[in-house]
């Protein structure tokens, strides 16, 4: 097991069909192992999202959450164009570019290979291969990595014994339509916050989301705080940011009634998020060991946008429509969409498996990534006996870490536990109960991200910790993090 995947036991390099039916060319995927104590524990196979980002951080969630999932057979593994699995890479400044670059490796219908049907025929391929006679499977995805199970599930022979939607990109879903994600998101935040937070409710007022409503329409005006001087774009973009984070998302009412107070401190605060949203614009294709770009467009273009493409008007309409958006991000992304094929459309994409295997789905209200109101879609879809849609009230994208509760243990992780050892049986959804809500006053925070003053104003020196960004992001806007996220 090399690089980042060296915390797994054992690790392989499996060279499978870079199209279906053709034997000549293949993609190396690469797989991790980490043995289970018994040899009677069933498979859970954890996949990541993006689309492109690394496997290798599902090793380490795993081993955080072991205690509270049991004793499994784990697995995880690079999607096909990322990292150690054949990784695209191009040296360019424009889609058209970049694209001839992969095509000049891979054949002219190369990047039909790197499809989420062909990653999901992986998946079924490598089950086969390593599952013991009558050892159970389980698959979870989050993010992305829920999109890229249900196309495993849509095709896998033999069926899991059960599947794992961690805030779920259903089937679909675009990402042009990004900006209508935010609102209902952020007007839950803020009505949290007015209950759970005195200081909160005395700054904000009994109606919170007419504040924040009244705010960011004024500061598009010009009527408020225009003396920082700052981008309204800017500003949507580095909330939309903010809105992803578990821990800076807890932050953005006290940001917001700042911007609307707008005394000499704050207007500082506000041109330091102006910068932060300023470094958030623009597209790259470059790939690491982290995240693979041009796999991200490669799957976006090829069946999470819209055919035909969307005008530039229709997407600058939607962004003036919402409260808040991510600032232009997805205008940037439709630029790269015009230079990017779209692979060849198969018959699983935008349709929804149909099974009686139990199902568990888990969506955050709080979600701006793959928002709840898109995914209780899946409750009337999978409606089955064993199969669970939770819905948890607070937490964050990716409920398996962001759905903290007094006891430490994330609802998530309690409740995937639950599900893999007893998957026919009633889900005790209690825990949802004690998720905590965001903090929405932390001063230790504050001092890093408002320049060194406290959450609702007033200095403070005293250190802070970074937060850490630990699922990968479902952007359906330029996959670039402004924020020096550790």
């Amino acid at each position: 097991c090399r690089n980042n995947f060296s915390g797994a036991d054992e690790c392989a390099s499996v060279p499978l069909p870079l199209v279906e039916g053709d034997t000549k060319r293949t993609v190396s995927v690469y797989v991790a192992h980490i043995r289970s104590k018994s040899a009677n524990a069933p498979q859970l196979w954890m996949l990541q999202g993006g689309p492109g980002g690394t496997g290798a951080d599902m090793i380490k969630l795993y081993q955080e959450s072991a205690r509270s999932l049991g004793d499994v057979d784990f697995y995880t593994l690079d999607h096909r164009g990322v990292n150690m699995s054949d990784g695209l890479t191009c040296t360019a400044l424009s889609a058209a570019s970049c694209v001839n670059q992969i095509q000049s490796k891979w054949g002219a219908d190369g990047l039909n290979g790197f499809s989420t049907t062909m990653a999901a025929r992986d998946i079924d391929t490598l089950i086969r291969r390593t599952k013991k006679p009558g050892q159970p499977v389980f698959v979870y995805g989050v993010s992305y990595g829920t999109y890229w199970a249900h196309r495993y599930f849509q095709l896998a022979n033999p069926a899991p014994d059960g599947i794992i939607f961690d805030s779920f990109s259903v089937p679909g879903s675009r990402f042009s339509e990004t900006d209508l994600g935010f609102d209902a998101p952020l007007e839950r935040l803020v009505k949290a916050c007015v209950k759970y937070d005195a200081t909160c409710a005395a700054a904000l007022g009994s109606d919170p989301w007419t504040f924040v409503q009244n705010t960011l329409k004024g500061h598009k005006a010009g009527t408020i705080c225009s003396s920082a001087n700052a981008s309204h774009s800017s500003l949507r973009r580095i909330i939309s940011y903010a809105m992803q984070s578990d821990e800076m998302a807890g932050l953005m009412p006290a940001f917001i009634y700042r911007l609307s107070r707008c005394t000499p401190e704050d207007v500082t605060v506000v041109q330091k998020l102006a910068s932060y949203g300023d470094t958030g614009t623009g597209v790259s294709f470059a790939s690491d060991e982290t995240f693979s770009a041009p796999l991200y467009y490669n799957v976006v273009f090829g069946e999470l946008w819209p055919q035909p493409k969307p005008t530039r008007q229709s997407l600058l309409d939607i962004e003036n429509r919402v409260v808040l958006s991510t600032g232009g991000s997805v205008l940037s992304l439709a630029d790269v969409a015009d230079g990017w094929p779209s692979y060849t459309r198969d018959q699983y994409i935008d349709q929804w498996a149909s099974s009686s295997v139990p199902v568990l789905v888990l969506s955050s209200a709080l979600d701006v990534q793959t928002p709840f109101e898109e995914a209780v879609v899946a409750k009337q879809r999978f409606a089955g006996a064993n199969q669970t849609f939770v819905e948890i009230p607070f937490g964050n994208h990716g409920t398996i870490i962001y759905s903290k509760t007094a006891t430490g243990n994330p609802c998530g992780v309690t409740l995937i536990g639950d599900f893999v050892s007893n998957p026919t049986h009633a889900l005790n959804t209690s825990c949802t109960a004690q998720v905590l809500p965001p903090t929405f006053t932390d001063d230790k925070l504050a001092n890093w991200l408002f320049s060194g003053t406290k959450t609702w104003g007033a200095p403070l020196q005293q250190s802070a910790t970074v937060p850490e960004r630990r699922i990968a992001a479902r952007p359906r806007f330029a996959p670039k993090w402004p924020f020096p996220i550790k």
